[in-house]
């Protein structure tokens, strides 16, 4: 995931840093890039999925072994700082019945200027729930509370 800037309402962009990167081949499953600017600072966030991944050598697809939402951050340098945190981790299940993996990231600031960061959370091949975690120190570390949005008691997906 790359970061380019425009200073002309978006008729040149320049290249600005790289958030992350990751290859399937490599293991690493990097995507749902979500960026946020926190509000009166020059602190750029950028909320992505990381999971980690294995080829299945019977099948020609991938096998999710780790799923990860994680934190960037940037300060006006040209790099990221790769890590500030991560909202949520765990292991796969190995189930493909019982999926439980971590999806879309969103992130927000609410009127009180706390960090909200919201996501989806798999229960199982048919159900999802909608997560929230909120920061109090811009991202660098989250609720132990996680707030159900929507699913909860609600087999949907």
């Amino acid at each position: 995931m790359r970061k380019h800037q425009s200073f002309d309402n978006g008729r040149l962009w320049h290249f600005r840093g790289v958030v992350t990167s990751g290859r399937r081949e490599d293991g690493r499953d990097v995507d749902n890039a979500f960026p946020l600017q926190l509000p009166g600072t020059s602190r750029l966030l950028m909320a992505y999925r990381s999971h980690r991944c294995e080829r299945n050598e019977i099948t020609p697809t991938w096998n999710y072994t780790h799923y990860r939402i994680r934190i960037a951050y940037f300060d006006e340098g040209m790099w990221w700082a790769e890590h500030l945190s991560e909202v949520e981790e765990r292991e796969a299940n190995g189930d493909p019945t019982k999926l439980n993996g971590l999806w879309e990231p969103f992130l927000r600031v609410d009127g009180k200027g706390v960090l909200q960061a919201f996501y989806s959370s798999e229960n199982s091949d048919v159900d999802q729930d909608n997560l929230m975690r909120f920061s109090k120190d811009g991202g660098k570390t989250w609720s132990d509370e996680r707030i159900v949005v929507s699913g909860g008691e609600i087999v949907t997906r």
